[in-house]
């Protein structure tokens, strides 16, 4: 999963456009990178790794104006490739905080790299000139309750910077 990111990592400047996401409980950041082209941060729960986790958030910013469908059909076609059976339920949403916004799920029976089932619930916004995706993945087939967990944490998520309310420090 880390190739799929490596790719799209940016350098942000403070008061740049982001995304925002209040670190879920029993949460650490184990990676965070910075490039030119985008920026991640990975979250598991404490005692994890980047290598070896059960839940992970993952916050990814790309200085593209690649559309927000183009960067989900890269994905999917990733995650086919490397999990036979994949099922994808994308759910278009008109805007969030003034942005196009694509909401959805993905489930991998069997991630072939990892030989463990994972699901990704996820959000894709359409930002000024770059993306912004919050994933939330489980190297399981989550609950009810934990679908529940997911979804809050989406909802928790904001953009601010640019031309939007400005981040908190």
């Amino acid at each position: 999963m880390m190739l799929l990111f490596a790719a799209a990592m940016a350098l942000l400047m403070p008061g740049d456009e982001q995304i925002a996401l209040p670190m879920a409980d029993g949460f650490v950041t184990v990676a965070h990178q910075a490039a030119q082209a985008g920026a991640i941060e990975q979250r598991v729960p404490r005692g994890e790794t980047v290598q070896q986790w059960t839940r992970m958030v993952t916050l990814l910013e790309i200085n593209s104006a690649v559309p927000a469908e183009t960067y989900l059909t890269d994905f999917t076609t990733h995650m086919a490739a490397i999990c036979p059976g994949a099922r994808s339920a994308p759910r278009f949403k008109s805007t969030l905080a003034g942005r196009r916004m694509i909401e959805g799920r993905l489930d991998c029976p069997r991630n072939t790299e990892t030989g463990q089932p994972e699901t990704f619930l996820y959000r894709i916004y359409q930002g000024e000139g770059r993306l912004h995706v919050l994933q939330i993945a489980f190297r399981s087939v989550p609950t009810d309750a934990q679908i529940a967990w997911a979804r809050k944490q989406l909802s928790d998520a904001t953009i601010c910077g640019g031309a939007g309310p400005a981040c908190a420090s």
